[in-house]
């Protein structure tokens, strides 16, 4: 391709007029035909070199052409928003990517100032960061929100450069609204097992309590009878071997308890959920729980449709039963009264047990189903419990998809209630 063909073209002109020059003074001069001939000839030689040239300028011409709309398709069809601000911020020019990341055709973004479409939250950052450009021989970036025509938020990062007559900012844009929400969502993850380790400490703390309180008197005793074994009375040594199984029977139920809860967070309890009739289930855990209500002269009456399916894990569901009717049986006086009920609705089945015992505070019920706030409560019979059991019902409930709360007044008695699917 030649560089420069305007010198060409006027030394070519020159050249013509000469030779026209000459034509007409030969022709004045009655030229000869040999003249005549090789004055045509050089007329000729030089109309094709003015051809060739022609040539040449149109195929350089459609190179720059084909060369251009391959610039503006890659412009246009980038990935990323490419836009030229002016240093009000104002859009002088942008493609098509960067008109659809700001929602907008392309020819009403035009002159719009870009810190329009920039959240309020992040447009202190934008305008920090568009000073920087225009001030600045270096590329400069930032992280802002967009806010308009999103329904989301929409992260980008900006990076800029001023261009070179230093009147203009060129500004390129990358969509990070995935990278951001993941970054959000580590964040989020970080909190909760910082939370879950704080749960567990405190966890730990109280089962291990629970766990000492026990032992402790079993070993005091062991070691009465173990010195005095010879000298103590038969009377005496069988009231200190009572308080030994008691204690032995609290560790147990605990250690039950704990294998459950570790069970079900490891996700080792398997669940099976099929159509069950509730009161078959349920007359199995009154009649388990039979001889610990009756200590208490406690009457459990089931209330429910003699007919109810539910969709459950028989296991699970057993669990839940044998927990709350037992916490009832717990938290009753003696000769008090135990209901269980069930509502069906369209989408569930309501399961609830209802006691007329000492109820709670109303500062202990928003506590009940936390794992940081697990405590041991003494029931009216002087009954201890690990606090244990709710969790691992709440665990089984939410695994069936329902949810578990709980109604109590003080003195008069407490509701638990559950939902379960009915198919």
């Amino acid at each position: 391709m030649k560089k420069n063909n305007k010198p060409e073209t006027a030394k070519l002109r020159l050249k013509a007029e000469e030779l026209l020059k000459k034509r007409q003074a030969a022709t004045d001069s009655q030229l000869s035909e040999t003249e005549t001939l090789k004055l045509m000839h050089e007329l000729e030689v030089h109309q094709i070199e003015l051809e060739m040239q022609s040539e040449e300028l149109e195929k350089t011409r459609a190179i720059a052409q084909e060369t251009a709309e391959k610039y503006i398709q890659l412009y246009d069809f980038a990935p990323v928003g490419y836009f030229t601000l002016s240093q009000k911020g104002e859009i002088i020019e942008l493609n098509l990517r960067g008109a659809t990341m700001l929602g907008k055709e392309r020819s009403l973004l035009i002159n719009k100032r870009f810190g329009l479409f920039v959240s309020n939250e992040t447009r202190t950052i934008f305008n920090h960061f568009l000073d920087k450009v225009m001030s600045s021989l270096h590329r400069e970036s930032c992280e802002v929100s967009l806010s308009e025509n999103h329904n989301h938020p929409f992260y980008v990062q900006l990076t800029g450069i001023v261009s070179e007559n230093k009147e203009h900012c060129l500004l390129n844009m990358i969509d990070i609204t995935e990278r951001k929400q993941a970054q959000d969502k580590l964040k989020e993850n970080e909190a909760i097992l910082q939370k879950l380790n704080i749960d567990k400490d405190l966890f730990i703390s109280v089962l291990a309590h629970d766990l000492k309180s026990p032992f402790h008197s079993m070993l005091g005793f062991l070691e009465l009878l173990s010195k005095n074994v010879y000298s103590y009375e038969i009377e005496k040594i069988e009231s200190q071997v009572n308080i030994i199984y008691q204690s032995a029977q609290k560790v147990n139920n605990l250690l039950d308890s704990i294998l459950i809860w570790a069970k079900s967070q490891s996700g080792k309890f398997l669940f099976e959920p099929k159509e069950l009739n509730f009161r078959t289930i349920c007359a199995e855990i009154i009649e388990i729980l039979k001889q610990f209500a009756n200590t208490k002269s406690i009457t459990i009456n089931y209330l429910a449709p003699e007919r109810l399916i539910v969709f459950a894990d028989a296991n699970m569901l057993k669990t839940v039963l044998r927990n709350l009717i037992s916490n009832a049986i717990k938290f009753t006086n003696d000769g008090g009264r135990i209901d269980i009920s069930a509502e069906l609705t369209d989408v569930n089945v309501i399961v609830s047990i209802s006691d007329n015992g000492i109820g709670l505070e109303p500062e202990i019920l928003d506590k009940l189903f936390k794992v940081s706030h697990i405590q041991t409560t003494k029931g009216t019979a002087n009954e201890s419990g690990s606090g244990l059991g709710l969790l691992y019902c709440k665990d089984f409930i939410e695994k069936h998809g329902g949810t578990i709360w709980v109604e109590s007044k003080k003195g008069k008695g407490s509701t638990f209630r559950f939902t379960l699917p009915n198919k």
